[in-house]
């Protein structure tokens, strides 16, 4: 069909390339004049083509197709299509070239058809290009935004670049503004003295020539007039007071090793008095795989903490005769740490040097034993003391926590009994009893407090937070908390369940009830959880272990009743090494277990004395010690394994 602007503009034949064009001709296509179209009706090759006028051309409602001839019957026009050969023939193919017994149709249906089917096409063309298209702005969208990010960046990381070079100039600029101002006073003291050395070298050449003179040139009546002079002015040069001089206070470059200055820092590096110096945190005695920190203090004449120009060494003599050298942490403010680990039992001598000299009271004699249990504490109110402690857990410092119902408390020791603090609620209506204490990854501690049948909850500083479960627990006795999703249980012996909180006190639910039955209870006790959240639970009257899933689901149980090795005897403590071993407290013994139940070895002998053991704690050092409460004993019994 002819556009608009062919219809109003004027078009010149093609044929004679003079007139206006008045007619097209369909076949060809082929815009003629009047005489022109005379000629081309007149050529019998194509005589039959359809010729209309322009307008006439232009009013059509469909387009007009050329008629297009066999090739193989050349006067015959192509009018069917056959479907299935997928060819269009003439009336005489149908007989001769295509097989009869195929349907055929009018070539014009056949194309109106194929013409639907590829206006769907062009649809769905058109629908995947609109949608390329929208890609491809996206994209481009995208592309700008990568460009204009690292650009961004590009001038963050210069404008970064200028800052640390800013301040590395800033910083250069000071420490060689200090270095200037520290040299140079110690520059201008030492001129000094050159220059009062200088005077009294000059003063004692003059009275030497003075002398010299009297003895060369001078007579008799000369010298003895003046010989009381010369002994004067010699006294005086020879009891002048001549002042060695001062060490030099030297200030040396030290590189920095932290992120608040770019460049380092400068220390001063003084003289050291040995005899000022000092060795700390010497052990008498060591376990065996354990380690001892010694604190190394070196100081100035006037006591004050220097850092020496030479190496602090130290040297130690093994239990089998062989030495060691041991390397000394510089802890870059005049002490220095050194860690000394005693592999093997018996003796070792350490030694600490400064160059050749040792320091004072050195060699020292440390002696590593087989000891495999130590008690802590004693019967008492005071600190280190305890009465009647119940459970024990180990915060993430390594120190010791002990609830003790006794003296209202919770404790704190290190490892080796030493107190730190206690925690006490003097405002609460009945007095703060704790039977547990449980401390979660984030640092919080729950305790179970008996006489009010709640669980507390505190900083690691004893700062109160809040409490929960006043409406739910009638007898509470243990707490645990997932490190899994901070999970909160508390065994409840007096509904013979145990109930789980938020880590916030919301309650959640309980499981379990009394029975003898998997998921049942008789008095269970304390519990503890692993790291991928199965809870170990005490059933202590049943004498089994029993073990849950983090949805509460039982998974399987351990023990049967008895004293033997591998049985159970009203347990009550439960704890859990890593993962791989399981710590049982029952009947004046602590046994281990593996994960899955399997007797492995009982931790204590009966020459220990364990009376009543209930709470366990596991240490995370490699060999682990197992803190036992010794609560007829009123203390703390670790096992080193």
């Amino acid at each position: 069909m002819m556009s608009e602007g062919i219809s109003s503009a004027k078009v010149l034949c093609e044929g004679c390339q003079e007139n206006v064009a008045t007619h097209r001709c369909v076949d060809c296509p082929q815009f003629s004049c009047d005489n022109c179209v005379k000629v081309h009706r007149s050529i019998p090759a194509i005589r039959s083509h359809h010729i209309l006028s322009i307008d006439a051309h232009q009013d059509a409602e469909d387009f007009v197709q050329p008629v297009v001839y066999c090739s193989i019957h050349n006067n015959n026009p192509i009018i069917l299509y056959c479907d299935i050969c997928q060819m269009s023939v003439c009336e005489t193919c149908t007989f001769e070239c295509c097989i009869p017994e195929h349907a055929k149709r009018d070539i014009q249906i056949a194309a109106n058809d194929f013409q639907k089917q590829i206006r769907e096409m062009i649809d769905e063309l058109k629908v995947k290009g609109r949608g390329l298209d929208e890609n491809k702005t996206l994209a481009e969208q995208i592309c700008c935004q990568i460009k204009d990010k690292q650009s961004q960046e590009e001038q963050k990381v210069r404008r970064r670049t200028e800052e640390i070079i800013e301040k590395l100039r800033k910083e250069e600029e000071q420490l060689l503004e200090e270095l200037n101002q520290d040299y140079g006073k110690e520059l201008k003291r030492v001129e000094v003295e050159i220059k009062e050395l200088d005077l009294q070298i000059r003063s004692i050449k003059s009275t030497q020539i003075y002398l010299q003179i009297l003895i060369h040139h001078g007579n008799a009546m000369e010298i003895l007039p003046t010989l009381k002079d010369a002994a004067s002015r010699t006294k005086d040069a020879i009891t002048m007071e001549t002042k060695p001089t001062q060490s030099v206070r030297m200030i040396e470059f030290q590189a920095s090793t932290n992120n608040s200055v770019i460049l380092g820092t400068l220390k001063t590096s003084e003289e050291v008095c040995l005899s000022n110096c000092t060795v700390e945190n010497v052990p008498k005695r060591l376990w065996k795989g354990d380690s001892a920190n010694l604190l190394v203090t070196t100081r100035d004449s006037s006591g004050k903490h220097v850092i020496p120009r030479e190496k602090v060494k130290v040297k130690v003599k093994k239990p089998d005769g062989s030495w060691e050298d041991i390397w000394a942490k510089d802890n870059r403010d005049g002490t220095q740490t050194v860690t000394l680990r005693g592999d093997t039992v018996g003796k070792y001598q350490v030694a600490v040097m400064m160059g050749d000299e040792s320091f004072p009271g050195h060699p020292v004699t440390i002696t590593v034993t087989k000891q495999s249990v130590k008690t802590l504490g004693s019967h008492g109110n005071k600190q280190g003391q305890y009465n009647h402690p119940y459970s024990v857990a180990l915060n993430r410092k390594g120190n010791v926590v002990t609830a003790e119902t006794g003296n209202n408390r919770l404790q704190t020791t290190t490892i080796h009994g030493r107190f730190l603090k206690s925690v006490k609620f003097t405002n609460f209506v009945t007095p703060y009893t704790p039977c547990d204490i449980a401390i979660s990854k984030d640092n919080l501690y729950y305790s179970v407090d008996d006489s009010s049948k709640q669980v507390i909850v505190t900083d690691e500083n004893g700062q109160f937070i809040k409490s929960f479960g006043q409406n739910e627990l009638k007898d509470p006795y243990g707490v645990a908390v997932s490190p899994v999703d901070n999970k909160v249980y508390v065994t409840d012996p007096g509904e013979d369940c145990v109930r789980t909180y938020t880590r916030y006190g919301n309650h959640l639910g309980s499981f379990g009830s009394k029975g003898k039955s998997e998921g049942e209870f008789a008095c269970p006790c304390f519990l503890a959880v692993d790291s991928v959240g199965r809870v170990f639970i005490a059933d202590s009257d049943n004498h089994r272990i029993q073990v849950f899933s983090t949805d509460d689901k039982f998974l399987y149980a351990f023990g049967r009743y008895g004293d033997k090795d591998g049985m159970l005897n009203c347990p009550r403590g439960v704890a859990i090494e890593k993962d791989r071993y399981v710590y049982v407290s029952d009947n004046n013994r602590v046994q281990k277990f593996d994960i899955n139940g399997q007797f492995i070895c009982r931790i204590d002998h009966k020459r220990d004395g364990l009376d009543y053991p209930i709470g366990i704690a596991v240490t995370n050092d490699v060999p682990c010690k197992v803190v036992v409460v010794d609560h007829g004993n009123h203390s703390l019994k670790v096992f080193a394994q």
